[in-house]
């Protein structure tokens, strides 16, 4: 049985090590604040959200990334660093489940509580994130969370 997830169960050295990794701009992937864990040809193809394709090509080509390599947002990144293998979900983009799937996957690798529905804890809340976040700002958010705060 899995132990029950609440404030007790966080994470402290994975959080940690998830800001100190968006402090230095979350390396390997093309970092997309809000946009679902995908490989980049999925996130900046036609059925792609178009807030996303920016942020999404910018983050390639500073970083020389392919279109093979991952784009995701906090969640994905969380595991990205913590999970392995790293397991893509169906297609993120038409399947609403796909993304339930990857945030609850990203409370768990963290500890974090499930305190919401559709979000799974706010660090994951994208209508409350601010848009077009940078990693660093994302960093931010993590350390909030560590010390007990809300995120954004």
């Amino acid at each position: 049985m899995k132990p029950k997830r609440d404030a007790t169960n966080v994470n402290h050295a994975r959080l940690k090590t998830l800001a100190q990794n968006l402090e230095i701009g979350a390396p390997g992937v093309a970092f997309c604040l809000g946009a679902p864990l995908s490989t980049i040809e999925q996130g900046i193809g036609p059925d792609a959200d178009p807030f996303d394709i920016e942020p999404i090509r910018l983050e390639r080509d500073k970083k020389g990334l392919t279109p093979k390599d991952l784009a995701c947002g906090i969640d994905g990144y969380a595991l990205f660093l913590f999970t392995n293998p790293l397991v893509l979900y169906s297609d993120p983009f038409c399947d609403p489940f796909a993304q339930e799937q990857l945030i609850s996957a990203a409370c768990e690798v963290l500890g974090l509580p499930c305190t919401n529905s559709d979000f799974g804890h706010p660090l994951f809340n994208a209508p409350i994130m601010p848009f077009d976040a940078s990693p660093q700002i994302a960093s931010l958010a993590v350390r909030r969370v560590l010390d007990g705060q809300d995120p954004w």
